[in-house]
C-alpha cells in the first residue's frame, strides 16, 4: 500500500522553441515536497502500444531531458529504480494517473513538432514493496493466421500489466514454440505481446483481438501457474505500411504545405497497390521514390528534423521491401 503524504502535483504546458529549433522534446523537473530529487528515472511510452520509446534521468537538480524524440502521444512514467522501500526512496507513479501506477489510467501527453514539452512531477516517499516469488512459466506456439505455419525468430515479450515494463522475453524456435521461465520479480500479473523484427507481420498483444493495444490484451497470473499462451499473427500487408508513413507524417505536425507535399506520393501510392492490380506494383515503387526525394528536400530547407526525416525513410525501405520495389 503506498503512503501519500503529500498532494501530487503535476503540470503540462508546451513551451514555444527557439526559432531555430527543429527538434522537440519531454523535459521537466521532479520533486519531493519542492526539493529536487536526482536519479529519478524517466519514461515515455507509446500511448497505444506501452513501447518503450524515451528515457531519462533527473540531475542533481531533479532535471530531465529526453532530447529529441519522435513527435506523437506518450504517457510519462516516473520511477525510482532503488524500488524497496527503503526511507528515502520514491513510489511509482504515472503523470496524471492520480498517484497510480497504472499505464490505463495516465494522461495522455502530446509532443508537438519543433516544441519542448514540459511535464513536472511531485512524488511521495514509498511504503514496504511486497515482493512476489513466481515458480511459473510461460509458453506457447506462434504461427502465421492465415496459412497455419510456425513462426520462427518471433519476440515474445512479458510486460506488467499494470506499467507496461517488460520482465522477459523470448524468441520462439524454428518449429515456433517458445518457453519463458519467470524468476523472482514483483510482476504478479502481466500482458504478453508477440511482434516480429522483419516487420512482415503484424504486432499483437495477446487477447487483444489482433490489435497492438496494451490496454485490450488479455492479463494472465504468473504468480504460481504455467500459462500456455498461443498467437496467430497477420501478415503485415503494404496498406498497413503505407497508413503507417500517413499516420506518422500527421503526428509530425507539419505546416500544411509540408504535410500536403509528402502526403501526395502516399495517396497515390495507395490507390495503386488497393487497386487489385499487380501490373502497378512498379508505379507503386515510382511513388515510393518521389516519396524519398520529397523526404530529402524538406530535410535540406529545416522542415524535417533528422530524427523526423529518419524514421520516414525507415518506413519507407520497409514498404519498399514488402513491394519487391528494384
Amino acid at each position: 500500500m503506498k503512503n501519500r503524504h503529500v498532494p501530487m502535483l503535476v503540470a503540462v504546458s508546451c513551451l514555444a522553441a527557439a526559432t531555430t529549433a527543429t527538434a522537440q522534446s519531454l523535459t521537466g523537473t521532479v520533486t519531493h515536497e519542492e526539493t529536487p530529487i536526482r536519479g529519478i528515472q524517466v519514461t515515455a511510452f507509446d500511448v497505444v502500444s506501452a513501447e518503450r520509446l524515451a528515457g531519462a534521468t533527473t540531475d542533481f537538480d531533479g532535471n530531465y531531458d529526453t532530447g529529441t524524440i519522435p513527435a506523437g502521444q506518450y504517457r510519462v512514467r516516473f520511477s525510482d529504480p532503488e524500488g524497496v522501500g527503503a526511507p528515502g526512496v520514491y513510489v511509482s507513479e504515472f503523470f496524471g494517473a492520480g498517484g497510480s501506477d497504472e499505464f490505463c489510467l495516465a494522461q495522455v501527453v502530446q509532443v508537438l513538432s519543433s516544441q519542448v514539452t514540459a511535464v513536472d512531477e511531485d512524488l511521495a516517499h514509498s511504503g514496504p514493496i511486497h515482493v512476489v516469488t513466481l515458480s511459473g512459466a510461460i509458453s506457447g506456439h506462434v504461427s502465421d493466421a492465415a496459412t497455419g505455419a510456425s513462426l520462427a525468430g518471433i519476440q515474445v515479450a512479458v510486460l506488467d500489466a499494470r506499467h507496461g515494463e517488460v520482465f522477459a522475453t523470448a524468441l520462439t524456435d524454428s518449429q515456433g514454440d517458445y518457453g519463458i521461465r519467470l524468476a523472482q520479480t514483483r510482476h504478479a500479473r502481466a500482458r504478453v505481446k508477440f511482434s516480429d523484427s522483419e516487420a512482415n507481420y503484424l504486432p499483437e498483444f495477446f487477447g487483444a483481438g489482433g490489435r497492438d493495444v496494451f490496454c485490450d490484451a488479455t492479463e494472465l497470473d504468473v504468480g504460481s501457474a504455467n500459462e500456455g499462451v498461443d498467437a496467430a499473427l497477420g501478415l503485415l500487408e503494404p496498406g498497413h505500411q503505407a497508413q503507417d508513413l500517413t499516420d506518422t507524417i500527421e503526428a509530425f505536425d507539419l505546416p500544411a504545405n509540408v504535410e500536403q507535399s509528402l502526403a501526395t506520393p502516399l495517396n497515390r501510392l495507395v490507390d495503386l497497390i488497393t487497386d487489385d492490380n499487380p501490373d502497378n506494383d512498379a508505379g507503386a515503387c515510382g511513388q515510393l521514390t518521389a516519396f524519398a526525394s520529397r523526404v530529402d528536400v524538406q530535410q535540406a530547407r529545416g522542415q524535417l528534423s533528422p530524427a523526423e526525416a529518419d524514421e520516414l525513410r525507415r518506413l519507407t525501405a520497409s514498404l519498399q521491401d514488402a513491394l519487391e520495389c528494384m
